[in-house]
């Protein structure tokens, strides 16, 4: 049957299921879309919701590098309640401001991604309104749950923790309609009330504003309504940037007037820090995703296009202080200096790395060591004639060589250095990454403006956190290189153990010398490198610690940067625990010495991690395994690989001048003090909770193998005064 189609005769009703599909797929694609453009509020939220996840609970995947950032509170008696009013207060504000630019952001791309990105439009509905105020306090209330939780135990004044966090959500209310109105009054409708013209902050808006006219004159699209006139919420916008700047310069003049209190404890947490840097992040990169999404130019590479244009000035690079030297000063070779001790027992010290946690330790064992021996009336301090250190190692090293007056270890100063060693740098290093270093990122022609720039970053913030006595405000290598030659020794000789990046040789920063570096390299000298500078001891002692991202790799601060020179790592790229630079040395000075050798030397090694069983086979296939083994074949050989070789060249040592002469003692940081704990992974970063600190005294009094070493030095000294040796453990 024929049926006939006119022009009045309807279409027949196709399937409507192709109809549908296209529908999902292009509503699947608009989601898609929007997720794109929202990327940067959106990875800044789920970043700040995770940190606590990946931070503190049992084994978490970042406890050792990142618990430290949820310790917010100490339980010292001098720290009075105003200062957790103080602290919990600000940190709870800034986790306002970074909800707050979330928000924000988030707004002004879901309204405006339309017009600008030529997307469909997102219905506007109060329940998304809500979800965008809520999703980011929701981030806000993990993060500081997080904090919470950490800190509960340590809180001595719980009510006024509490009073601080509801004060800074009062002010943050304040801040957000009181204050926010009168700036829009007097920037835009003119209306000065309190501020006036002149007003910094008004100056600052106006100038704001006119430059984001500028853009939009350029680039219309998304900034205006179809009268052409900008919609308002991109100036609600423009104030909001200015709040949070102003913020920003806020916590800088409370962290430079108000930063610490009793032990090193930071009265505005690192915590807050952390987010001022994902605050300012939203802001900027958020902005810039704005303006170039639109032109299809990715974010990544305008960063990059930006960084390869500054990398043309030569002050884009970190630098490390260095003292003008009247003339070279050949320190003491390593036979002068085991001379000294001539047919009397000698001492040296290898300590490995492994951040703060190597730092306590070391400084611990070693003013340990001397306190059982002067209960025996022993002369532990005058026997020791030298330490090899490498990272953390070297920063307790540091403490302990810097307690030393007339030959001895004072006890009250290498108790007060140990304390030192124990006190969080964390906050430094956050405040040098959050201050100078991000304004020497975005404009690093500033530097020449004023020379003392150059060197002022967040390696330089670390190494002034280790200040924390008088003599170590004004010790350099040079001065202690005088203390090692003087008769009687003043202190003992220190070899800080660096990494060459270029190169991947041994660089030393040494108050003593060893003999000619190899035809073949593999190992420098800074003094035989740089005869006309001298360097300050906490400088030397950062620069042999400086795990990248931590503290920077740097060079020398020579004709104003624009010269080309090495930069330095972590000596513990090279060997992680000191014994390669020890063994060197003691084998030049031995071989020399003839005759004058001392009676026997006993080399210690201090070590902050326990001796781990190599791992088990852990089933990785795969391309993802593939991708990730070279760099997990580094991290192992870094271990287990430097082991083999530390304990190759003890043997070595002990086999060419026999066990009568060189004697061998472990202080290991015990596996057994790990288990049981909530926390059981040892801190990586410059911070110690008081569970850590109380592991690092437990261990050193408590364990039987630490006790049995601490014995067996005792043993190398001997009994002086007749004293039972078990009864010179001192506690």
């Amino acid at each position: 049957m024929t049926v006939a189609v006119g022009p009045d005769t309807p279409p027949p009703r196709g399937n409507p299921a192709p109809v549908r599909r296209r529908a999902a797929v292009q509503k699947a694609g608009t989601v898609l879309a929007y997720l794109y453009v929202l990327r940067v509020p959106l990875l800044i939220c789920a970043l700040v919701s995770a940190l606590p996840f990946i931070a503190l609970p049992r084994d978490a995947v970042a406890g050792s590098l990142l618990r430290g950032l949820f310790d917010v509170a100490d339980p010292d008696p001098a720290r009075p309640a105003w200062t957790l009013v103080v602290t919990f207060g600000v940190l709870t504000l800034t986790a306002l401001f970074l909800a707050a630019a979330i928000t924000v952001t988030a707004r002004l791309i879901l309204l405006d991604g339309r017009d600008r990105f030529n997307l469909d439009r997102v219905p506007s509905s109060s329940g998304l309104q809500l979800l965008l105020r809520l999703i980011p306090l929701l981030a806000v209330v993990l993060l500081l749950g997080g904090a919470w939780i950490q800190s509960w135990g340590n809180i001595r004044y719980k009510a006024a923790a509490v009073n601080g966090t509801l004060l800074a959500i009062g002010l943050f209310a304040v801040l957000m309609t009181v204050v926010h109105e009168r700036l829009w009054r007097a920037v835009f409708v003119k209306k000065l009330s309190f501020l006036s013209t002149n007003n910094p902050i008004v100056l600052v808006t106006d100038f704001l504003f006119a430059a984001l006219r500028r853009i939009v004159r350029l680039t219309p699209a998304g900034f205006v309504d179809a009268t052409g006139r900008m919609w308002a919420r991109h100036a609600f916008a423009v104030l909001q940037v200015v709040l949070s700047f102003v913020f920003y310069i806020a916590l800088f003049v409370l962290k430079m007037n108000w930063i610490y209190i009793g032990a090193g404890q930071p009265r505005i947490p690192t915590l807050c820090l952390v987010l001022v840097l994902g605050m300012l992040a939203c802001w900027a990169l958020t902005g810039l995703t704005f303006l170039l999404d639109r032109f299809r130019v990715p974010l990544l590479s305008a960063l990059v296009a930006y960084g390869t244009v500054m990398s043309v000035f030569p002050w884009n690079d970190h630098f490390f202080q260095t003292v003008n030297r009247p003339a070279p000063q050949a320190g003491l070779g390593a036979d002068a200096v085991l001379k000294q001790r001539s047919e009397r027992p000698a001492i040296v010290i290898a300590a490995a790395g492994g951040g703060i946690q190597a730092a306590a330790w070391t400084a611990r064992v070693i003013d340990g060591l001397q306190r059982d021996s002067a209960s025996c009336r022993g002369d532990f301090d005058e026997a020791l004639v030298a330490v090899s250190a490498v990272s953390g190692g070297s920063v307790g090293a540091m403490y302990i060589v810097d307690a030393y007056a007339g030959g001895r270890i004072d006890a009250a100063a290498a108790a007060t250095g140990v304390k030192a060693a124990e006190a969080s740098s964390l906050d430094d290093v956050a405040w040098g990454l959050t201050y100078p270093d991000l304004v020497w990122t975005v404009a690093p022609f500033l530097k020449p403006m004023y020379p003392p720039f150059l060197v002022r970053d967040r390696g330089s913030a670390l190494e002034n956190a280790w200040k924390r006595s008088d003599s170590l405000t004004r010790a350099t290598l040079d001065g202690w290189r005088a203390d090692v030659a003087a008769q009687p020794r003043v202190r003992p000789a220190v070899l800080f153990n660096a990494t060459v990046s270029e190169s991947g040789e041994r660089m030393l920063f040494a108050t003593t010398t060893l003999g000619p570096p190899p035809p073949d390299g593999g190992r420098r000298e800074f003094a035989r490198d740089f005869p006309d500078r001298d360097v300050p001891v906490t400088t030397a002692a950062r620069l042999s610690a400086t795990f990248p991202y931590v503290s920077p790799a740097a060079r020398v601060d020579r004709h104003a940067g624009l010269d080309d020179q090495y930069h330095y790592v972590d000596g513990g790229y090279y060997d992680n625990y000191g014994t390669a630079t020890m063994i060197e040395w003691l084998d030049d000075g031995l071989s020399r010495l003839g005759t004058a050798m001392p009676s026997r030397v006993l080399l210690i090694e201090i070590r902050s991690f326990p001796n781990a069983d190599p791992p088990s086979p852990n089933g990785a296939r795969g391309w993802t395994a593939d991708t990730l083994q070279p760099l997990t074949t580094l991290y192992a050989v870094r271990g287990a690989g430097q082991d083999a070789h530390s304990r190759l060249n003890v043997h070595l040592l002990e086999d060419d001048y026999g066990g009568e002469l060189i004697h061998h003692v472990q202080i290991v940081f015990p596996a057994r003090i790990l288990e049981d704990q909530d926390d059981a992974s040892p801190p990586l970063s410059w911070h110690l909770t008081p569970a850590d600190r109380g592991r690092l005294l437990d261990a050193w009094d408590n364990d039987p193998d630490v006790r049995q070493a601490r014995l067996r030095v005792l043993d190398f000294l001997g009994e002086n005064d007749g004293t039972p040796r078990t009864a010179c453990i001192a506690r």
